[in-house]
């Protein structure tokens, strides 16, 4: 408790003379804190771009490949499905009519 009486008539006598003394230290500590923190902005955007256009590359890419599946892909496919629904249905006729 007594350091913090002393701490307190410190900051009360010295601190005005300490703080004028200070002024020119803190105002280079926080343009430098401006500084890096702008700094740090233009990093974080910069990756942000770059994620971007990963982003929008790879789903480019995906797109791609799925055109050029549809586009291999036998244009009867759906179609031979249905048939062959219909195929084995005419079967079960058959065998019933028969």
């Amino acid at each position: 408790m007594a350091i913090g009486v002393v701490a307190t008539v410190g900051v009360v006598i010295f601190g005005p003379s300490v703080a004028q003394a200070a002024r020119p230290v803190v105002r280079r500590v926080m343009k430098s804190a401006v500084q890096t923190f702008v700094r740090g902005q233009e990093a974080v955007a910069e990756f942000v771009e770059m994620a971007e256009d990963a982003y929008a590359e790879a789903w480019t890419e995906l797109e791609e490949e799925a055109e050029e599946k549809m586009a291999t892909a036998p244009a009867t496919a759906p179609a031979a499905g249905k048939g062959m629904r219909e195929k084995e249905s005419a079967r079960g006729r058959k065998k019933k009519a028969g």
